[in-house]
């Protein structure tokens, strides 16, 4: 169950929404909070637990209403970038402040020979060991316009 909150902003009205919550011993599995509107998502809840839930919460002082929604806001904004990062054709990879590979579009990984669920989460350095051109765009903050990626096969040279 997935809600949204149209609030005022108020001091202690997350601390009533989530005693609201443990009240009725209902865990929280994400809470989200931006200007005027507090997103909670629980677990799916018997038709009778949810109605009295959602009485509670249009109780709760400063909640103007309670309205059920189909993605929380931080999953929204992921499947939207998911779906930009597809429709491009240049390869595209973030890294976060440690070095773990956060994002790698499907180009990125058919020029860079790569397995996108082997990769995901790894430091750079492990996933892409060996490849020059990202190791310099990282060290320069420059990136790499048509250049192609060439690779050897060792193998058939070492059967002679």
């Amino acid at each position: 169950m997935r809600l949204r909150l149209p609030c005022m902003n108020r001091v202690g009205l997350i601390h009533d929404i989530t005693q609201c919550l443990a009240k009725r011993q209902i865990n929280i599995v994400s809470l989200e909070v931006e200007q005027g509107n507090v997103f909670l998502e629980c677990p799916y809840l018997e038709q009778e637990r949810e109605a009295a839930l959602l009485q509670a919460l249009r109780k709760i002082g400063g909640v103007y209403r309670v309205e059920a929604i189909a993605l929380m806001p931080s999953k929204e904004r992921a499947e939207q970038l998911n779906a930009i990062l597809g429709s491009v054709q240049d390869g595209i990879l973030t890294v976060n402040q440690d070095y773990l590979l956060t994002q790698c579009n499907l180009a990125a990984a058919r020029i860079l020979r790569l397995s996108l669920a082997s990769v995901m989460g790894q430091p750079i350095d492990d996933s892409l060991a060996g490849n020059l051109f990202v190791q310099e765009t990282l060290r320069t903050g420059k990136s790499f316009r048509k250049k192609g990626i060439c690779t050897v096969d060792r193998s058939q040279e070492m059967r002679k």
